[in-house]
């Protein structure tokens, strides 16, 4: 059966660890199974006393990332990128810390962020970042999902990419969602 879990965000923005410790009983006597704990900023909440707080509350965790302005992983310079892959890495180890199945978000520029670029911008563009995302995604799946069938999941994210898929892997249920989009933004 699958769990139903809230997002902070529906009731504070940013979180903290008092606005945590206030919430999590009230999530759990609403029925809930899991929290999605959102980071805005490193640092806003301590994912140790996330993980003591829903540990005793018997709710799981899920993390939702927030790309502020300048965090970007395409469409960038080469420090911005490196910045961004930084911060990621980071939300990775809280997801770890609080036994996060899941790690959601349009991880991939700043929210809300819109530029025009040429067909052939983007083609160079997916061509430069492709390889990174492949081998950034292929990292998610080896520290999230380690479980006996990780192999299994690493082809086929690995074919996906190969074969030009944007996709979203939610590993806490083993479901791999594939979206088809070509170089240029067209279906296929």
């Amino acid at each position: 059966m699958n769990k139903l879990g809230a997002n902070t965000w529906i009731w504070v923005s940013p979180l903290t660890d008092e606005r945590l410790t206030q919430l999590a009983p009230r999530v759990r006597d609403m029925g809930f199974d899991v929290v999605e704990l959102p980071i805005e900023q490193l640092g806003d909440w301590s994912p140790e006393h996330a993980a003591e707080v829903l540990t005793e509350h018997g709710l799981g965790a899920s993390i939702a990332v927030a790309m502020a302005p300048g965090r970007e992983l395409c469409g960038a310079d080469a420090e911005t990128v490196a910045t961004t892959q930084a911060f990621l890495r980071e939300c990775l180890d809280v997801a770890a810390t609080v036994g996060a199945g899941a790690i959601a978000g349009p991880i991939y520029t700043s929210t809300g962020r819109t530029w025009r670029i040429t067909p052939d911008e983007r083609v160079a563009l997916y061509a430069e970042r492709s390889v990174g995302f492949a081998v950034g995604l292929l990292g998610l799946i080896f520290w999230v999902h380690r479980g006996p069938d990780f192999a299994v999941d690493v082809l086929v994210c690995t074919m996906a990419m190969i074969m030009g898929f944007v996709f979203m892997v939610i590993t806490g249920s083993g479901v791999v969602y594939l979206s088809r989009q070509k170089p240029g933004g067209r279906a296929g």
